[in-house]
């Protein structure tokens, strides 16, 4: 008897685990276009990865709800709870990337989420897809005559990428510095000079505009008006010889005596002036 109730028991055991997986749950994933991309997804439950059961759908062996995560380009793009033994239909935030690329070049589009890069050129078409891209920020650096990076927030659609001209600054610098340098050292002396000119303070500007003590005590009186007297012009005075000399005797010589010359000052001819 007890041996017969052994039996009924492991054979419960066994068949168990059998009744209960016989109906495992399926998960199907559509991107924004509406296409099946369960291929291209990864699939994760209790640190298990899901495995495909055909093109479209993945399978899950469990006995009781589960949390599942799906991964795009290894970013997280849904998560929810799964019960076992039912079908789940799961829209995620993955579309067509579409780049509009200028012509032969190369371009790098990296998945700022996960760090992924893929590269695409347009030497065949401008116009280049790229599928499954997870919905977010991207970088897209373009490589050809001039190398521009971008940023973009995808959310679907196109992005029309251009070839923007730029400076590189860290090689230009040194020759900018260098042409400065003339206009600097003016607009340098010009500020030293309207340093110098203006007071640095209000206080100055008031000492400056007050008369000093000296100042006050100067005061400019007006000139008085003064007749101009005429003096008339002097001339020299003509040499007045008066010769008292008699007429030589014969045998006698001629004595020289000194004459005085007599000259009118200044003052005699003021006196004469005012006599007449």
């Amino acid at each position: 008897m007890y041996r017969l109730i052994e039996l009924l028991l492991l054979a419960l055991i066994v068949v168990a685990p059998t009744i209960a997986l016989a109906n495992p749950t399926f998960i199907v994933v559509y991107n924004q276009e509406d296409e099946t991309i369960t291929e291209s997804c990864v699939i994760l439950f209790d640190n298990r990865t899901a495995e495909m059961y055909n093109s479209t759908h993945a399978k899950i062996e469990s006995s009781s709800t589960v949390l599942v995560r799906i991964y795009v380009r290894n970013v997280l793009v849904y998560s929810f709870l799964a019960e076992p033994n039912k079908l789940y239909r799961v829209k995620v935030k993955v579309g067509k990337l579409i780049l509009k690329l200028p012509k032969n070049v190369k371009a790098y589009v990296t998945i700022l989420a996960s760090g992924e890069t893929i590269e695409v050129n347009s030497f065949e078409s401008d116009v280049v897809e790229i599928d499954n891209v997870p919905y977010g920020l991207i970088k897209v650096r373009v490589v050809g005559a001039i190398t521009d990076e971008r940023v973009f927030n995808y959310q679907g659609g196109v992005i029309e990428v251009k070839e923007h001209a730029y400076i590189k600054w860290s090689e230009f610098l040194p020759w900018l510095g260098i042409s400065l340098i003339p206009l600097c050292t003016y607009t340098a002396y010009s500020l030293a000079k309207k340093r110098i000119k203006k007071p640095k303070s209000r206080v100055e500007a008031k000492l400056l505009q007050r008369p000093t003590r000296l100042e006050k005590r100067v005061v400019e009186k007006p000139k008085e008006a003064r007749a101009k007297v005429k003096l008339p012009e002097v001339e020299e005075a003509e040499e007045v010889v008066v010769s008292e000399e008699k007429p030589l005797k014969k045998g006698e010589k001629k004595v020289k005596k000194k004459v005085k010359r007599k000259f009118l000052s200044i003052a005699d001819i003021l006196e004469k002036l005012e006599e007449d």
